[in-house]
């Protein structure tokens, strides 16, 4: 964390201002950042870098000092959790005549950076905002999204790469967001990749406007959220389809999406462009009764509403198409091939057999019941499938049955995770068939094995979603393109393509507008992923080729994964001109612990071995680093749990630091240790998270280490596994009133000076914590739970704590010393149980017990002579709880 109470901190034009990194700045009063570096290159280079951004008193300033157009200032928040700015913040150099450079604010990470300017002007941005992979932006108060040059206000640009915008008018309408002169070049809200904009109103009712809405490759929602008044209208200039690839799901919460009175999506010129010459530009329109790309029929199947039925347009703006009802054979046969064919098919029976083609414009399926489906014996041709509900249904084929060649890019929608829509039918009639996109929150799933792609053409899959298959089927003619979606391999193997376009591609990203994260689940064996020669570790860096782009994720896992994952390659965090984050994403099953990503390849810095990346670690699931990694950048594990294989899992010895947990959020974080490894690190724990952190070993039978420092700010836990050991032989620094918490059925040893401010709390909850070093007296020590022992054996050193205290089933045992001079003292001690029935155990060894009560010496020794108990006279207490003595 970086805190300015007074001054500025001013970057030159020389400087690349990457020295802030991902830390958080708080500005206060009088404080203020600015830069001047009028960087025209590449987005990858210069730049002011901060994290997230907040301020004490409203007082503190962020400026971007050059306001000349092609001379703007990049501005590039690195979010690792949610944070609120109120002071000044100032990016307004315009876009110039060839819409280059400007002004440019970019949001990256996993956190959402809100700007609340508390008034009018304060906080202004121009040109170009671009919020990728899982970062929000939340505009609220009185920040502006465009700023008057002279008379006319400027335009700006946004490009939701994968992130979120959110317009909140809660306390008030945002002042000015968009407004102005708006044309198809300008005033944009551009999805590249996927992402999200949502506008949440207010109780009065809310209305914002803002540019255009382009849907380029990936995964999109449009959210209002309406909260009272006349309404919650969220309006564009128009609504743009431009690309196969790209799906839109409008979603109203709070109300009927397209209802008077409630959350609405508008588009000012809605299937008429609202230029001269649209150029490229596709404007939607409505054909027979739902929404497509253009006014050809060819586009269909792409937007949705709130993942549950295809969309359409009214008098209110976008809302559910009006779906004619089949139930059965004969419905289904009756309604095919007519006008305005958006079919709504809800079966009575557990199979539905088809007697004769079918051509659809959409096909909704709502099951009435589980493991119900259709059952084609010839072709159907539709261009988008959505499964609604939280029944699965499966499309099955006998004889000639197929899903047939449709006259554009077949859309596959299911948007609920309870679900899962199986195809088992070929995708194609006699080798001819169109691509496929995968969309939505639920799992589609490919069976038909190595036939069903076997297209004459190459064609893609889109995966903007959740899509399993065997290998046998992606034997086919057919292309991989990751668009903010997982691959979820079927019976696991070895995944082996060659990065980039073609039969036998993968790809994250073609050009500027075609990219998006994402990555591989496997299920029901483990997978392999081996990419470009294989056996061979290949280097793979972002930035590079047909892979990731910068702040878009690696994603690995599901919520059904239940096996390894394993890539393969080496990875190049390629970061050499500027900070980035390099993001790895594991999602988590959480009923099975089978299921992890391992990164067994060498993951290194760029080229010239520059640190100005961060590795940084999200989601609840497990990632293993396997390798002998050489970066020297940061490495952040910020959500769900890294393990190292290796000494070296977490990179250079000089790397640049190792930080567990988070500044803010609820996520737990771990750093275990596979058996025998050591790692001479030293470790941050940072404060603000109310999650959990924990260092320790998830190994079985052998001993793991910690050697270097732990620097922790906030609690913490040790832990072992059953049958492992974990030592900790660097110094743990501990400011005051935190808890170090011994977990897990292994033990835990304690090495090295521990450095613990006032009313610190060492507690075990289960297995042993041997302690082999005093500790600082004013510690508290806790122990809970049977089995759980805590042994002291300091080598005869005094060991004075606060507080003792020793719950039912629980011990604490003190080594016998051999000195009488050392005197240990507790300032309390407090056993469980009651009187005659004591339940925890406080073993003494061969040390004395001397009771200083002050004025209740006599309700003192009666308390202890009944924990005692036994044994008087002969030199040890025998009893078996409460105090005991096992040496004389």
């Amino acid at each position: 964390n970086a805190t300015l109470n007074v001054g500025e901190l001013f970057f030159g034009p020389s400087v690349p201002a990457s020295a802030l990194r991902m830390n958080r700045v708080t500005l206060n009063s009088g404080a203020a950042i600015s830069a001047t570096s009028d960087i025209g290159g590449g987005f990858n280079f210069g730049g002011l870098m901060l994290g997230e951004l907040v301020s004490t008193g409203g007082n503190g300033e962020v400026v971007a000092q050059d306001l000349v157009a092609n001379q703007g200032e990049r501005i590039y928040f690195s979010l690792l959790t949610d944070s609120t700015y109120t002071g000044k913040l100032n990016n307004t150099a315009p876009l110039d005549a060839t819409n280059t450079a400007g002004g440019n604010t970019f949001f990256r990470g996993i956190g959402t950076q809100t700007l609340a300017a508390a008034s009018a002007d304060t906080q202004v941005m121009n040109a170009v905002l671009q919020i990728e992979a899982n970062a929000g932006l939340r505009i609220a108060g009185q920040t502006s999204l465009a700023a008057y040059q002279g008379s006319a206000l400027a335009s700006i640009r946004t490009f939701l790469n994968g992130g979120k915008l959110i317009f909140d008018n809660t306390a008030g309408n945002v002042d000015r967001i968009f407004e102005g002169i708006f044309s198809n070049d300008f005033g944009i809200v551009s999805d590249v990749g996927g992402g999200e904009v949502t506008l949440i109103g207010n109780a009065a009712g809310s209305y914002e406007n803002a540019g255009s809405l382009r849907i380029q490759a990936g995964q999109n929602k449009t959210t209002v959220v309406h909260n009272g008044g006349t309404g919650t209208v969220l309006e564009f200039l128009s609504l743009q389809g431009r690309d196969s690839q790209g799906v839109v799901n409008f979603i109203g919460v709070g109300g009927v999406l397209g209802s008077a009175g409630g959350p609405q999506v508008k588009f000012t010129y809605f299937g008429t462009d609202p230029t001269a010459s649209p150029g490229s530009n596709t404007v939607a329109g409505l054909v027979n009764g739902v929404i497509s790309r253009s006014t050809a029929s060819t586009a269909l199947g792409w937007a949705v509403v709130n993942g549950q039925d295809f969309a359409s347009y009214g008098a209110n703006g976008v809302e559910a198409v009006v779906a004619s009802l089949a139930t059965d054979e004969p419905g289904l046969a009756a309604l095919s091939g007519t006008s305005g064919s958006n079919i709504e098919f809800a079966p009575v029976s557990a199979t539905t057999t088809t007697a004769s083609p079918l051509q659809f414009q959409t096909l909704k399926i709502a099951p009435t019941g589980p493991g119900q489906k259709l059952e084609l014996t010839d072709g159907l041709t539709v261009t988008g499938i959505l499964l609604s509900g939280t029944n699965s249904f499966e499309i099955s084929a006998i004889g000639g049955g197929a899903i047939a060649t449709a006259p554009a890019t077949r859309m596959f929608h299911n948007w609920n995770e309870q679900a899962k829509l199986t195809i088992s039918a070929p995708m194609h009639l006699g080798g001819t068939g169109q691509a496929v996109t995968v969309a939505g929150e639920g799992v589609i799933e490919f069976t038909g094995g190595a036939s069903q792609f076997a297209f004459n053409s190459i064609q893609n899959i889109n995966i903007a979603g959740w899509a399993r298959m065997g290998l046998d089927e992606l034997s086919g003619n057919i292309g991989l393109r990751l668009r903010g979606g997982v691959l979820e391999i079927d019976g696991g193997g070895t995944f082996n393509r060659n990065l980039g376009t073609g039969s036998n591609g993968v790809n994250w990203f073609i050009s500027g507008t075609n990219r998006g994260s994402g990555g591989f689940s496997a299920i029901n064996g483990d997978l392999v992923v081996d990419l470009e020669g294989l056996g061979t570790r290949d280097t793979i860096g972002w930035v590079s080729g047909a892979f990731l782009s910068s702040g878009y994720e690696l994603v690995f896992g599901s919520k059904a994964a239940d096996s390894k994952v394993e890539w393969y390659d080496n990875l190049n965090l390629n970061s050499e001109n500027t900070y980035h984050m390099r993001v790895v994403r594991v999602v988590d099953n959480p009923n099975v612990t089978t299921d992890r990503a391992v990164i067994s390849g060498t993951i290194s810095d760029g080229t010239s071995g520059e640190s100005n990346a961060d590795l940084v670690k999200v989601g609840d699931g497990v990632l293993e680093l396997s390798g002998a990694n050489t970066f020297r950048s940061g490495l952040i594990v910020a959500e769900g749990t890294l393990v190292a294989g290796n000494n070296s899992a977490l990179g250079a010895s000089d790397g640049a630091y190792v930080v567990v947990g988070n500044r803010g959020g609820s996520a737990d974080a771990a750093l275990l240790l596979k058996d025998g490894i050591a790692i001479d690190r030293e470790i941050t724990l940072w404060n603000g998270s109310s999650g959990s952190t924990t260092l320790g070993t998830e190994g079985t039978s052998g001993t793991a280490s910690f050697s270097g420092r732990i620097a922790a700010y906030r609690s913490f836990d040790i832990t072992a596994a059953a049958g492992g050991t974990v030592n900790f032989d660097g110094r743990i620094d501990l400011p005051g009133g935190e808890t170090i918490t011994k977990t897990g059925a292994g033990t835990a040893n304690l090495n090295a000076t521990q450095n613990y401010g006032p009313n610190a709390t060492l507690a075990a909850t289960a297995g042993t914590l041997n302690v082999n070093v005093p500790l600082p007296s004013t510690t508290d020590l806790s122990a809970d739970n049977a089995g759980t022992v805590v042994n002291f054996d300091n080598g005869g050193s005094r060991q004075d704590l606060d507080n003792v205290s020793i719950g039912a089933g629980a011990k604490v045992n003190f080594a016998a010393d051999g000195s009488p001079t050392n005197t240990s003292t507790f300032q309390s001690l407090s056993i469980a149980g009651t009187t005659g029935a004591w339940t925890g155990t406080l073993d003494l060894f061969d040390n004395d017990l001397v009771i200083q009560a002050g004025t209740n010496v006599a309700a003192a020794f009666a308390d202890v002579y009944d924990q005692v108990k036994s044994g008087f006279g002969f030199g040890l207490y025998d009893g078996t709880t409460g105090i005991i003595s096992t040496t004389a």
